[in-house]
């Protein structure tokens, strides 16, 4: 039994630190710690294994097997994307299943407990089913767009007809012998329609659309501005020199894939190959981007599997506790011939239970260290969205505050600090306070100031933790109303319909 122990206890900490580190791992603040460079390394086994096992096949030739292992990595990315979802349902839907079908009839408790139990498991799959196939927030790309157009023209001006009746039986070559390969074609047509990412990416009407790229201003500070003017009253960006800024809005950068302007604070995903509103970052566990559309269910399945594995631990336990009750094992002591008696210690209960109760103390060990590990996960994540800020936006701050504080002199370092301090006084929804608190640079032949010196160091790393501070307020409306962007984020839509709609009907009153 002690074995078991000595055995069961390093993988169960050796599974959790495997995945905090794949889930953390990839974050810049572990660039340069143990858990960064962890990750880095973990990620290069599969492909050193995959271009040695394609090697052998080319007879050891390694540049042969590279090759062949890049081809290969690069046609089974579509079906790779979903392994990870695929692995959620294997891992956790059997567990789940031995929870409430198995466990939980066992448990004499009320109807109530039980029915909560069921309804905390199923909400937390239902909020993760939301966070899988809701559309992110996807910035239609400029070909789409017209394409939507042309379609919608062509709709409006085309003449109602009767449909023919579509002959169902299948299509004959130019043989007269049936065509066996078509049935196949239209399985794969109706996999890649409904399994694709085309059923997730659909387009909203172009007012709303513009109405959520321009909910962000351009600070052109991490997010830069284009040479792309949008005049007011119009939905499509142009070229032409801003004149009257009043009347024009600035447009950031445009994506090369997408061919169109990026909204503040939206990113490309590599993975999706799409431009997303509000990125914060490309979740594989849900093989969809954490973003506009998806933020408040991916926070909704954090908090909701947390409560579900805290209660079901705490269900689990009860049950332990009946069944030593009910074999009069609770409370046990072990009395010898000469009359002293010694209480059974916790390692002694938990031998018998690792017998008796294999189930039940599997699945309580399971449940407390996924409740401690998703409880972690959401509050790292939960005190971005109170300030406003993702994980896209934060690397580029980061990116920003690195190239301040490693510029040649403190000079030019506090020059450059101030030139941002003054800028974000303009843009800034939570007015810089920290950069302000920024001293002047002594001189650098002051002991100390010299490059290398602690105290310039000391100086630099000061200065990057006070515009670091500074640049969250960027976006910062308040802990509230930084709640409701994340919980509703199409709120401004309806805002924008119904002033539209007061403002037509003053016009024609």
């Amino acid at each position: 039994m002690l074995v078991f122990f000595i055995t069961f206890l390093p993988i169960t900490l050796s599974a959790i630190l495997f995945v905090y580190i794949m889930v953390v791992g990839s974050s810049p603040h572990q660039r340069n710690s143990i858990i960064g460079k962890s990750y880095e390394k973990l990620v290069r086994v599969p492909v050193i294994c995959g271009v040695a096992s394609f090697s052998l096949c080319y007879f050891g030739n390694q540049q042969k097997g590279r090759e062949a292992y890049e081809k290969w990595w690069d046609r089974t990315s579509k079906y790779r994307e979903w392994f990870l979802v695929l692995f959620y349902i294997a891992l956790v839907w059997p567990i789940e299943y031995l929870y409430l079908l198995h466990a939980l009839p066992e448990l004499r408790a009320s109807t109530l407990s039980k029915a909560l139990s069921w309804v905390l498991v199923l909400s937390s799959e239902v909020f993760y089913a939301l966070a899988v196939f809701t559309n992110p927030g996807k910035v239609t790309p400029r070909l789409e767009r017209e394409k939507q157009t042309e379609c919608l023209s062509h709709s409006r001006n085309a003449i109602p007809t009767k449909r023919k009746r579509e002959s169902r039986s299948p299509q004959k070559t130019k043989n007269g012998k049936a065509n066996s390969i078509e049935p196949f074609k239209t399985l794969h047509h109706h996999t890649q329609k409904h399994f694709g990412r085309g059923w997730r990416l659909f387009s909203l009407r172009k007012e709303d659309e513009y109405v959520l790229n321009q909910h962000y201003a351009i600070d052109e500070i991490i997010y830069p501005s284009s040479a792309y003017y949008i005049p007011k009253g119009d939905t499509e960006p142009r070229k032409e020199p801003c004149k009257d800024p009043g009347n024009f809005t600035i447009t950031g950068l445009t994506c090369p894939t997408c061919c169109i302007p990026r909204p503040s604070r939206s990113k490309h995903c590599r993975y999706c190959d799409i431009c997303v509103r509000r990125f914060d970052h490309h979740c594989p566990w849900i093989n969809n981007d954490v973003a506009e559309g998806t933020h408040r269910y991916f926070m909704a399945f954090l908090f909701l599997h947390t409560i579900s594995c805290l209660w079901a631990s705490s269900d689990l336990f009860r049950c332990i506790k009946q069944f030593l009750l009910q074999h009069n094992a609770w409370g046990w002591k072990l009395r010898f011939s000469n009359g002293e008696t010694i209480p059974i210690r916790f390692i002694d209960y938990a031998k018998v239970l690792a017998f008796l109760q294999t189930r039940n103390v599997f699945l309580f060990c399971f449940g407390n260290a996924m409740s401690v590990f998703l409880y972690c996960f959401f509050i790292y994540n939960l005190r971005f969205v109170i300030q406003n800020v993702t994980i896209n936006d934060l690397n580029k701050m980061e990116d920003l505050a690195d190239f301040v504080t490693e510029l040649p002199t403190l000079d030019l370092v506090y020059q450059e600090a101030m030139r941002y301090c003054q800028r974000l006084e303009k843009v800034a929804l939570r007015k810089p306070r920290a950069l302000y608190k920024l001293p002047k640079p002594p001189h650098r032949c002051e002991p100390g100031y010299e490059e290398g010196g602690k105290k310039n160091k000391k100086y630099r790393d000061n200065a990057r933790k006070l515009l670091l501070t500074d640049l969250r307020g960027l976006f910062d409306r308040g802990v509230w109303n930084n709640l409701k962007e994340v919980l509703f984020p199409y709120k401004g839509l309806n805002e924008a319909r119904v002033s539209a709609t007061q403002h037509t009907e003053s016009l024609f009153s």
